[in-house]
């Protein structure tokens, strides 16, 4: 959230209006959609990004979400509870 902040991540283009939209009701009260820029190698981008947002972040109070614990054990309670979004 603050200007000049760095994290890893993907940036994906081309997706469609209807695309976001499914990310938006799969992502739920607990993110916001906000406008970011992404720095390159070709340069900035404007893109969007979700953030946690409100009380949700009590749930991530005194951790830090782990990409590599996610596709160790997270990956499978995700997909066992996810039940599509179209």
């Amino acid at each position: 959230e603050a200007e000049g902040a760095v994290v890893d991540g993907v940036l994906v283009s081309g997706v469609s209006a209807s695309d976001i939209s499914v990310l938006d009701r799969f992502e739920g009260s607990c993110y916001s959609r906000v406008p970011v820029t992404v720095a390159t190698s070709q340069g900035d981008v404007k893109a969007d990004t979700y953030l946690f947002s409100g009380e949700a972040r009590l749930l991530m109070a005194g951790s830090e979400w782990s990409a590599d614990e996610f596709r160790e054990s997270g990956i499978k309670v995700f997909l066992a509870g996810y039940r599509g979004f179209r």
